[in-house]
């Protein structure tokens, strides 16, 4: 596909991220692409997003799901009027607790309220303190991305 696009259909590829294509339109209007395993998000002039869907769709099976609601964890809204558009993650943050099992734990809300005082459990449950390297980073990993720019 990055051949195609870059080749047939004039897209130059990010260099900050490696799913993300664009394109200048005829009135100078850039046109974003971001794939990511088959999920197409297209950015930009309604017109120049069906002629890119039409040259992709020459090469490869496209289905059109109308207007982005949920992309990768994220909420998209669009504005167009204001030409703006919201992404927001408080979906997949919410997730977070859940998918690592971290529902029970004692978690808090930040900031703290001031003067708050931490009090630790004295004597921690030794089945539920296990060293795992590999959940470890995968928690990190999942909540790096939600600090990650977008």
């Amino acid at each position: 596909m990055d051949e195609y696009l870059i080749g047939k259909c004039q897209f130059k590829r990010s260099s900050e991220i490696y799913a993300v294509y664009y394109r200048t339109g005829n009135q100078g209007i850039p046109l974003w692409t971001l794939i990511w395993v088959d999920d197409v998000l297209w950015i930009g002039n309604p017109n120049a997003i069906r002629a890119a869907k039409e040259e992709l769709g020459e090469r490869f099976p496209l289905k059109d799901l109308g207007r982005v609601h949920f992309f990768l964890g994220m909420m998209i809204t669009g504005h167009p009027h204001e030409r703006k558009i919201v992404l927001l993650q408080d979906q997949y943050i919410v997730t977070i607790p859940e998918l690592f099992g971290f529902r029970e734990r004692h978690t808090l809300w930040t900031p703290l309220e001031p003067g708050a005082v931490l009090v630790s459990n004295p004597e921690p449950d030794a089945q539920q303190i296990q060293p795992c390297t590999a959940a470890y980073w995968e928690v990190q990993c999942t909540l790096f991305y939600t600090l990650s720019p977008t």
